[in-house]
C-alpha cells in the first residue's frame, strides 16, 4: 500500500516518474567513435576512429617506430556489435584514472556520442570490457603491419 501511495505522489507532484530519457540508439550508418590506446612498456600507440557511413581509420606505431595507417569500412554486423558495448560502457560515467596508477600500463582513451574517458588498464571497470575487447579485435584482424 505504501508503494502505491509514493508512486501516485510522484505521479502527482512530478507528473512523471519515469527516469530521463535514454538518447535513441544511432543508426548503423550513423554510428562513430574514437579509441585510442597508448603507454604500456614498450610503447606502441594505437588510434581507431570509425566514422558516419561505417569508415574506419587504424594508425599504429610498427616496431621500428614507423606511424602507418589503413583505411576500411567496417561491417554493418560489427557496427552494431560496437555500439551495443558503447552504449553498455556508460563511457560519460567513468572516472578517469589518476597519474601513475600502475607502471607500464595501458591506457584506453574512448570517445563516444560527445562523452570521453581515459583510463589505465587496471582502472577499467566491468562495463568498458566489452567495449575494448571489441574495438582490439578490430585492430588486431586491421593492422597494416604484422
Amino acid at each position: 500500500m505504501g508503494l502505491l501511495a509514493a508512486t501516485i505522489s510522484c505521479v502527482v507532484m512530478l507528473g512523471s516518474c519515469a527516469s530521463s530519457p535514454q538518447p535513441p540508439t544511432l543508426p548503423v550508418e550513423q554510428f562513430a567513435i574514437s579509441y585510442e590506446r597508448s603507454g604500456g612498456f614498450a610503447s606502441m600507440p594505437q588510434e581507431l576512429t570509425i566514422r558516419p557511413g561505417r569508415h574506419a581509420t587504424l594508425t599504429a606505431v610498427d616496431p621500428h617506430g614507423q606511424r602507418r595507417s589503413v583505411q576500411f569500412r567496417v561491417a554493418a554486423k560489427k557496427v552494431k556489435q560496437l555500439r551495443a558495448a558503447a552504449e553498455t560502457a556508460h563511457v560519460g560515467a567513468t572516472e578517469p584514472s589518476e597519474p601513475g596508477n600502475c607502471a607500464d600500463c595501458f591506457i584506453y582513451t574512448v570517445a563516444y556520442r560527445g562523452e570521453t574517458a581515459s583510463i589505465a588498464e587496471v582502472d577499467v571497470p566491468v562495463r568498458m570490457r566489452g567495449l575494448i575487447s571489441r574495438m582490439e579485435a578490430l585492430i588486431a584482424a586491421h593492422l597494416p603491419f604484422h
